[in-house]
């Protein structure tokens, strides 16, 4: 009877800390613990403030990261890059508070469901941006579907919430948006949301090229929300 073999170092799965997975993942539960302190100190809907548009857009970011459960380098850079997002909208709302004011009509479900659609967005935007700057350099077939992913899900929380908008508008006011600076913006962002998956070939001849078309447009995406709100 033989002696049975040394079992090789390379069958022993790493026992090695992900740094990114747990840095993200400690942002992810500031987030929760942030938004929970919101709540409870606010009960008159704070949906509709700049600091919840920060604080879920940058859980939203988290979250993406989380989901990318490759263990490969790229979804490490790609973890970082989120968490490093995250932290950029974390700053900002720390600028911010919740509004004092009472207001009826946001006692509406779907006037809240309309103010969700926006941060969810924001953070849908911003994690596929990041993930198509990193596919520039080094290609990644799971990061690519993940992205994708993240921005068809951009585009269905937009406009979800533009339809929950025209509702809570028909409750409120008796008739659904009207033609006015708020309603031309919805109009602009959703078209520039659709226009991520309908770039001209013709101009975009390799994959890379498409990736960094896509990136820029997305951030500018995320940057035209983000300063129609900051003041």
């Amino acid at each position: 009877m033989t002696d049975p073999k040394p079992i090789s170092s390379t069958t022993v799965p790493s026992a090695r800390f992900d740094l990114s997975r747990g840095l993200s993942l400690g942002l992810l539960l500031l987030c929760l613990g942030w938004l929970a302190e919101v709540y409870l100190k606010n009960h008159q809907f704070p949906m509709s403030s700049t600091l919840m548009l920060l604080l879920i857009g940058a859980l939203m970011l988290l979250l993406s990261g989380q989901l990318s459960l490759s263990a490969s380098g790229v979804s490490r850079q790609y973890r970082y890059g989120c968490s490093a997002a995250a932290l950029v909208l974390l700053a900002l709302a720390s600028r911010y508070s919740a509004p004092d004011e009472a207001s009826s009509v946001l006692t509406y479900l779907w006037a809240q469901l309309f103010f969700l659609s926006r941060p969810l967005t924001l953070g849908l935007v911003l994690a596929a941006a990041i993930g198509y700057l990193l596919l520039i350099k080094q290609r990644d077939q799971r990061l690519q579907i993940h992205c994708h992913l993240l921005a068809l899900l951009a585009g269905l929380a937009f406009m979800c919430g533009e339809v929950a908008g025209s509702y809570w508008a028909m409750q409120g006011w008796g008739r659904t948006w009207s033609w006015s600076s708020h309603f031309f913006f919805s109009a602009l962002f959703y078209l520039l949301l659709i226009l991520v998956f309908h770039f001209p070939r013709q101009w975009l001849r390799s994959q890379k090229q498409l990736n960094l078309a896509k990136a820029l447009l997305l951030l500018f995406i995320a940057l035209l929300q983000v300063g129609y709100r900051i003041k």
